[in-house]
């Protein structure tokens, strides 16, 4: 399965997108993240994605900065070097890419716009859905060949 296929899937082909401008106050991007229930916001200036913002920044944020964090700029806290992938990246290859860079959220771009941001629970439930297809059909499959059917046609 490619990321394009991936991102219809799970309905974020280009929408919904959240993100903050590098301007936006660490406590605000928090909230967002909270609100939202996500990990991670993509850092946009004049339409351009410049960083990316995640629950692990402001952990380390909170670590070098102490409370007064919340007061600073997303800017002074994000991954400005973004690793990304296109949306014809199979999700095998984008799995190894987050992994070996231990990254939990990837933005997806094709001709240098953001077409797409995905997360390792956005690979994994699609992942599930996929094995309890699987899994259906197989037992679809033995009820056939255990009430002495044939399988195909």
């Amino acid at each position: 399965m490619k990321i394009k296929n991936l991102l219809k899937t799970i309905n974020l082909d280009g929408r919904d997108i959240v993100n903050v401008s590098g301007d936006t106050l660490v406590g605000a991007a928090n909230a967002e993240m909270r609100e939202k229930r996500i990990g991670a916001v993509v850092v946009l200036e004049a339409g351009r994605m410049v960083g990316i913002f995640s629950e692990r920044d402001v952990a380390r944020g909170l670590v070098e900065h102490g409370a007064g964090v919340i007061d600073r700029k997303v800017s002074d806290l994000m991954t400005a070097d973004v690793i990304s992938c296109e949306p014809d990246t199979n999700i095998s290859d984008a799995v190894q890419l987050m992994s070996s860079h231990g990254i939990r959220h990837l933005p997806v771009v094709e001709d240098e716009a953001l077409v797409g941001f995905i997360s390792m629970r956005d690979i994994f439930s699609v992942y599930i859905a996929s094995l309890e297809t699987d899994n259906e059909i197989l037992r679809e499959q033995l009820q056939v060949l255990a009430s002495g059917g044939k399988l195909g046609g």
